[in-house]
């Protein structure tokens, strides 16, 4: 006899109690479960040559893939191969997805190694971070009237790769399933699971775009700063702009076998959006979820589950990442768990340790919440009235606190019936842990401010719009205006920041009027809500003459 348990779980045990007698709720649910399950195993069961059952679960369908492959020219088998030691091979998994197109698809693990030696994604260099480019193609694409989206299908399988480095992607497949029947294949195009893809995509799409026919350039231009990956992502002024562009554009790309597939826009004719099905109305932009009815944006939360596992340090960093934010518009609600993630560095705790109460209670109060940051819609198009624009104005806004520092941008129109303002993108960061004075942490806020004013105003191709930047720290303003020499830290800040604005646009803003204390400080999911913080302060929508004028002595002591 053995007091020892191998595979059966404690819980288990205590489940035998709870037959016959389960709650009516949990009763149709598992019964629900197991019918599901049951019509899925007489769907896919078959019996072999000999008699026998055989469960196959995705084996056909993913040997269906590399057959298909194999026809299409994406693989070669390779033939009477031998074990050279110069070869590589990619291991490989299915990865299913109901709702996909290609419901069973193939995942190579390019960061897959043997023990003391690399994987081949530690010999590519791997280029550019791409996901840099997602802010600046959000900018183009709210700039505008009318949103298109677009993809490639299939897109990395449209790139050919040299013979000389098919060796290096082998792969192995057993015919039948059967170990007796081992196959060797290596790829022809360029592979996902690498590191160095989405840079190669990214160079091929863009020499073939520079390289189009006179009259299809200024199309080619627009798609070459609507790329990410394998997404189009823009914006047009009107319908006859979009017709042009979805034309021209798979013209242009069919040429290099890219067929530009899934094309939508915003919908101005509400009889179309009716027609259209469920999962079209709303869809994922770069990490965004875009409502087409309403042309909106909104976060998307479908990968932030909760669970009743103990609250550590990684389970933070992890619901942290979950959520993707480019333009920063929650960022007032995303500093406090990086907040917490800074206090559990300080304690010194490991990956996995549990979280002492003081943490793990201000965590759980955070995530309880975290679902009704779907409610927060923003605009999509940053000017309203695209036929009567009006007066555009860039302006930046810059505050710290003890925790954070923080600087946001928004647009401001003043045409002859009214005056909007709309958040173009936030930036906050986690105050350094070794400890700066308030007005040092002022002064980064600015210099974020100043960076961030300047990739906006580029990404949109407004760079001699006026810009007004705007702060509440008399010390930093009195930093970025002076003559004097200061402190090494200080004196590379201010250079910085004269080096991208012009002092002259520099004010100062009372801290409750301040558009960038919110951030600054951080906030709850319904006090974000209430502020409507992405329209503005209520004063930018007044006229100029009415703006807060505030006559301020700097504090030069507190440094």
């Amino acid at each position: 006899m053995s007091l020892h348990v191998n595979d059966a779980k404690i819980s288990d045990l205590w489940r035998l109690d709870t037959l016959g007698i389960l709650d009516p709720g949990e009763k149709g649910t598992r019964q629900d479960l197991a019918k599901a399950a049951e019509e899925h195993f007489n769907r896919s069961v078959k019996m072999d040559s000999d008699g026998r059952y055989v469960k196959t679960g995705n084996l056909e369908a993913y040997e269906g893939v590399f057959s298909e492959w194999l026809q299409e020219g994406v693989i070669e088998e390779v033939k009477n191969y031998c074990n050279d030691k110069s070869d590589h091979y990619l291991p490989h998994r299915a990865v299913s997805k109901e709702n996909s197109t290609t419901r069973v698809r193939p995942v190579f693990d390019g960061s897959a190694r043997e023990k003391n030696s690399p994987s081949i994604n530690d010999c590519l260099e791997k280029g550019p971070n791409t996901v840099e480019l997602i802010p600046a193609v959000m900018n183009r694409f709210r700039f505008k009237k009318i949103s298109v989206v677009a993809d490639i299908r299939r897109v990395f399988l449209q790139i050919g790769l040299s013979e000389l480095d098919r060796p290096y992607l082998k792969f192995l497949w057993l015919e039948e399933g059967d170990p007796a029947k081992p196959k060797v294949f290596q790829h022809r195009r360029v592979v996902f699971g690498l590191s160095c893809s989405p840079y190669l995509l990214g160079a091929t799409i863009r020499f073939h775009l520079q390289n189009v026919p006179h009259n299809f350039e200024k199309t080619a231009t627009l798609l070459l700063e609507s790329f990410y990956v394998d997404n189009c992502v823009t914006s047009v002024d009107d319908h006859e702009e979009l017709e042009k562009f979805i034309e021209e554009s798979k013209t242009i790309l069919s040429t290099a076998k890219f067929e530009l597939r899934g094309w939508e826009h915003s919908y101005s004719d509400l009889e179309s959006y009716d027609l259209l099905p469920p999962e079209r109305k709303s869809i994922s932009v770069l990490g965004l979820r875009w409502h087409l009815k309403t042309d909106s944006l909104t976060i998307d939360l479908r990968d932030c589950v909760e669970d009743d596992t103990p609250v550590t340090k990684r389970k933070i960093l992890s619901t942290v990442h979950k959520i993707f934010d480019p333009l920063g518009f929650t960022c007032p609600v995303t500093l406090g768990p990086k907040v917490l993630f800074q206090e559990c560095w300080k304690l010194k705790v490991s990956w996995d340790t549990e979280l002492p109460a003081s943490i793990s209670k201000k965590f759980e109060r955070w995530r309880k919440e975290l679902s009704k940051l779907n409610k927060i819609e923003i605009p999509r198009c940053l000017i309203p009235n695209r036929n009567a624009p009006g007066n555009l104005t860039f302006h930046v806004f810059c505050d710290a606190s003890k925790i954070a520092y923080a600087a946001c941008v928004f647009l401001r129109c003043e045409s002859e019936n009214s005056t909007t303002c709309q958040l173009i993108q936030a930036r906050c960061r986690v105050a350094p842990m070794k400890s700066l004075s308030i007005p040092r942490l002022e002064l980064l806020a600015c210099s974020i401010g100043a960076r961030l004013s300047q990739s906006v105003s580029s990404d949109m191709k407004l760079e001699n719009l006026p810009k007004i930047f705007w702060s509440d720290s008399a010390d930093a303003l009195y930093w970025t205006k002076g003559t004097e020499t200061w402190a090494p830290s200080v004196y590379n800040r201010v250079k910085e920041i004269r080096s991208l604005t012009n002092t002259e646009d520099w004010y100062h803003v009372p801290g409750p009027l301040n558009a960038a204390d919110l951030p600054s400080r951080g906030c709850s999911v319904e006090t974000l809500e209430m502020s409507r913080w992405w329209e503005g302060m209520d004063w930018l929508k007044r006229p100029p003459e009415e703006w807060p004028k505030s006559n301020v002595t700097p504090v030069i002591l507190i440094l």
